[in-house]
């Protein structure tokens, strides 16, 4: 629910900020007004935070073509005196892969795709809560300012009603003096409220990162439900703590890919060769040339056997790096 603020017949009927041009004093007619929602849409624009995240949300979804990414195809080829005096061709062509990873690896990188998405949404709500904040102080500071100036009215009206007392022996010197004290400290009091209202201001047009002179629209929208500010706080540290189980997660499927790098590496491959000479076939005596025209498959596994306590080491790090985000979230 919007809560504005009640207009006297005599006020002004737009009150705006303003920012560049304010500083000396003159507004320059066709200025761009801003409203609450086209500030908050500006400031995610212009925010480098934002902006970087919104780069690594993409970076991470395309990572996502990356989980069948299988090592370079091995092609090979001999020519030579390997089978006799003959010179003979050996071609092959070869493949390895670990079925083990494509899982831990998939999920691996849906979860980093889904952390990067959370941290923008992070950045996003921070940039929201200090725009929203910074615009509801304004509109304190301006609210109070309003106050103050009525006040002003009222004391000033009081000073010269004290002071024709005063010419007419009603009232004695000293009641003068305190009426025009008060009036002086509440003027001294609508200047620091002006300071103030003018540093949020500048603070606002920081945040929107403006290359241009711009007109605040405060009136529209009025002061901001406290509950608006409060829950959009809570909203952030909500996040907050979602990036922080989902660093955990990470952490332990960082894990799991590690333990899938010491199970079996498979290869297969096809190869053709030639075998110049007389060969024995069905009990015949056949001669071949040299084209290659003998062909098989071929099929092997890797093992980590010297890399064994380099995998365990790694796993070990890990899993210390899980019990690190852990305590961190705790």
């Amino acid at each position: 629910m919007r809560k504005g603020i009640k207009r006297r017949k005599k006020s002004i009927n737009t009150v705006v900020i303003i920012f560049g041009f304010f500083l000396f004093g003159t507004i320059v007619q066709g200025q761009k007004k801003l409203n609450l929602p086209q500030a908050i849409d500006i400031a995610l624009q212009n925010n480098l935070q934002v902006q970087a995240s919104n780069i690594n949300v993409d970076i991470q979804n395309q990572l996502k073509g990356t989980r069948f990414d299988l090592p370079k195809t091995d092609i090979g080829s001999t020519i030579g005196q390997f089978n006799s005096k003959n010179i003979d061709q050996y071609y092959s062509i070869s493949q390895s892969f670990n079925p083990f990873l494509f899982g831990p690896k998939k999920k691996l990188l849906n979860e980093n795709a889904k952390s990067a998405e959370l941290k923008r949404n992070f950045a996003k709500q921070e940039v929201i809560m200090n725009v929203r904040q910074t615009w509801n102080n304004i509109m304190y500071y301006q609210k109070l300012n309003e106050i103050l100036i009525e006040q002003d009215s009222l004391l000033t009206m009081q000073v010269k009603a004290v002071a024709l007392k005063y010419k007419t022996g009603e009232s004695s010197q000293l009641e003068q003096i305190m009426s025009i004290t008060r009036k002086e400290e509440f003027q001294q009091m609508i200047r620091q409220n002006q300071t103030a209202m003018d540093m949020e201001t500048k603070k606002l047009a920081m945040v929107l990162q403006l290359k241009e002179d711009i007109i605040f629209d405060l009136v529209e929208y009025g002061v901001l439900d406290l509950f608006d500010v409060s829950n959009a706080a809570s909203l952030t540290q909500n996040t907050a703590v979602s990036i922080a189980l989902q660093d955990v997660k990470l952490a332990d499927m960082q894990v799991n890919l590690e333990k899938a790098q010491m199970k079996p590496e498979f290869s297969v491959g096809y190869f053709i060769q030639s075998l110049t000479g007389n060969q024995e076939v069905n009990s015949q005596i056949i001669s071949y040339n040299g084209v290659p025209r003998f062909q098989g498959a071929t099929i092997g596994m890797s093992i980590p056997i010297l890399s064994l306590g380099s995998n365990k080491a790694k796993i070990s790090a890990l899993k210390n790096n899980v019990l690190l985000q852990q305590k961190m979230l705790t």
